[in-house]
């Protein structure tokens, strides 16, 4: 059974993250100060470090890399583990055109192109929803980084979504969830 999604971006607003993305979404804007005192705009990507995103988060995060503006071409650098569980396969060095799940591909190719369009970080409030009606909630950071062009090369993404999420996930849409 195939989801349907729907989501609705936003400028991020803090007070409506939850705390995981929330301390994510604060080292992203540290960095973007630091590349201000430096005469830059956002982040780059050299300056990014794993080890101040907190340890249960990066389970959640992917991280994508522009190979083609258009049309949007982009190819995940990091996959995290617990999207493996969430979506039953390993993504990193995978183009997001052959992502096999024709509504996953769209919701992912969209968010990531208001990104690259906006050069500024979103939020988006996405709920899955079942064939049969049954669904839930969840939020997906999107952060972007900047290259040597200067220009938006990578796009952080980090996902509110739990171990129990997934589990209530498989169970809306008759997933085993053999990975758990």
């Amino acid at each position: 059974m195939t989801p349907r999604y729907q989501t609705v971006p936003s400028e991020v607003d803090t007070a409506r993250l939850c705390s995981r993305l929330e301390r994510v979404f604060a080292y992203w804007e540290e960095l973007k100060k630091q590349q201000a005192e430096l005469g830059g705009g956002l982040p780059t990507w050299q300056q990014f470090e794993w080890g101040r995103i907190p340890t249960i988060q990066i389970p959640w995060c992917t991280v994508v890399d522009l190979e083609q503006c258009e049309p949007i071409s982009l190819r995940y650098r990091f996959w995290g583990s617990n999207k493996v569980f969430l979506h039953g396969t390993e993504y990193t060095g995978i183009s997001t055109a052959d992502i096999p799940d024709e509504a996953y591909r769209d919701k992912t190719l969209l968010e990531f192109a208001m990104v690259l369009k906006k050069k500024r970080p979103l939020l988006f409030n996405v709920h899955i929803t079942s064939h049969a009606g049954n669904g839930m909630d969840y939020q997906c950071l999107r952060l972007p980084f900047t290259g040597t062009s200067g220009e938006v090369e990578k796009v952080l993404g980090a996902s509110s979504l739990s171990l129990r999420d997934v589990q209530a996930i498989h169970a809306i849409f008759g997933i085993p969830s053999k990975y758990l």
